[in-house]
């Protein structure tokens, strides 16, 4: 561990240990909000009318993020790693529900990063109006309908601190509409259709396209009377169109939960495809599941530097293989107090709950190229990407200049999570993380070297 990093770590949980102690904060298990599964503790109505009831949540989270030797070493491009102390996921929430039956939901967030500065924004302002007792329509700024741990609220309190490298795969909030059709009385099966822009948060649409995704959910608790615990089965598909009519794409980056970005993206051009699965099932004080997601994007008019026999290199542009992207994880929650197992643990005893998490996870990008077509070759040759900014449909990554991409990356997290009261709680990680050897990361710190990273949080939600 670097010099300084265990006394810095044993200071950060003496602070978050008094902090903690010293709140008396009330919140229960999550509920679900409209057709995205937003999830918001309980809290007394701060306004009611006839025809109005508005809510105010708040989450305040305290993080302490640490880093073994020699991250000195890392790439400029990959972003700060060094020890150190920053507020994650501050965010104030109203929720409203007008004429008993059109729900709104509006989030600010104060988050910062170790690599950015504080910025007040708007992460979700999304309404749902109800059709029929087994229709509803959401729109607004919301996540999308895609992923169950993606549209699971980080900010109120889970087993783990941040999402695991498969979410690297995921589009986080973007502008659209859903329509959700399940059955009625009971959540037993939900279909979701929706079109988004495809751009971050309220960013304008710059490729004239659309992203259209869907996905069924199976909640087996809600479907058999009996059922032992809650399990819930989903499934999503997406597609979108990323033509730089405007301004270049970009594929998906590769980012630890430290916020290392280990994969820059590099530029795509034509459809985006993504298909996803996951299974939970939570039973007394034990909780696991897993998720598996695969993306293609499609690279087409993109420079490449043919390499030729006679030594006679030549730029030429080319539609290349799709970048192909996987990610999954496979997680085991059990608390070891006794209570059961959910995002916000009820203490039993006055010395609160502890529970133990363990993750492991992983995510690999793949261009498939390891020979390119020339037109004038009987057979295939060796070529690569270049970094060619004159081209608009180009672009620079530090990903590319290789004659291949083949990337991947691991982690195994091991957690222990002390919930002091309900909704007031205090976690601390260990990350271990291994890069594939012909990573730029990788290589900067020798073959076959694995990284350790901590993680410290206190938190408060209502």
């Amino acid at each position: 561990m670097r010099r300084g990093a265990g006394k810095a770590i044993w200071s950060m949980l003496a602070v978050m240990g008094s902090l903690a102690l010293a709140t008396g904060a009330r919140a229960e298990e999550p509920k679900k909000n409209g057709s995205h599964g937003e999830e918001v503790g309980p809290s007394p109505a701060v306004l009611t009318s006839p025809n109005i009831k508005l809510e105010l949540h708040s989450s305040i989270q305290l993080d302490f993020a640490g880093f073994s030797d020699k991250e000195d070493t890392i790439p400029n491009v990959a972003g700060s790693q060094e020890n150190t102390i920053f507020a994650k996921r501050v965010r104030v929430t109203i929720k409203g529900k007008l004429f008993n039956n059109i729900g709104f939901y509006v989030t600010e967030a104060f988050d910062s990063t170790p690599n950015s500065a504080p910025a007040p924004y708007v992460i979700d302002a999304q309404a749902s109006i109800p059709a029929a007792p087994w229709l509803e329509f959401t729109f607004g700024l919301m996540k999308m309908p895609f992923s169950e741990e993606r549209l699971k609220s980080f900010a109120t309190h889970m087993p783990f601190m941040e999402r695991s490298l498969a979410s690297n795969l995921e589009n986080k909030r973007s502008q659209g509409a859903v329509m959700r059709l399940h059955t009625p009385d009971k959540d037993a099966v939900s279909f979701y259709a929706g079109i988004f822009t495809g751009e971050l948060l309220t960013a304008p649409n710059t490729d004239d396209y659309f992203e259209y995704v869907g996905r069924i959910v199976f909640r087996f608790d809600q479907m058999f009377d009996g059922f032992p615990g809650v399990s819930n089965l989903g499934a999503s598909f997406a597609d979108g169109i990323r033509e730089p009519i405007g301004n270049k794409t970009m594929s998906y980056t590769g980012k630890t939960m430290n916020e290392l970005t280990w994969f820059q993206a590099v530029p795509v051009n034509g459809h985006r495809t993504r298909w996803e699965g996951d299974y939970e099932w939570r039973y007394q004080s034990v909780w696991f599941g897993g998720e598996y997601i695969h993306s293609e994007e499609q690279r087409n008019h993109v420079t490449v530097n043919l390499m030729t026999k006679a030594g006679l290199d030549k730029n030429v542009v080319r539609n290349l293989d799709p970048l192909v992207e996987e990610g999954f994880n496979v997680f085991f929650v059990v608390v070891l107090t006794g209570e059961d197992a959910k995002p916000i643990i009820e203490p039993k005893g006055q010395y609160g709950a502890v529970s133990l998490a363990v993750r492991y996870s992983m995510v690999s990008f793949d261009n498939q190229e390891h020979k390119i077509k020339s037109n004038k070759a009987p057979k295939p040759i060796y070529g690569r990407e270049v970094n060619d900014t004159a081209t608009p449909l180009n672009g620079t990554s530090s990903a590319l200049g290789r004659k291949s991409i083949n990337d991947a990356e691991r982690d195994l997290t091991a957690g222990i999570n002390w919930d002091l009261k309900p909704g007031v709680f205090i976690q601390f990680a260990v990350i271990y993380q291994w890069f594939d050897a012909s990573n730029p990361y990788n290589a900067s710190r020798g073959p076959g070297r694995y990284d350790v990273n901590y993680r410290g949080r206190v938190g408060v939600t209502f």
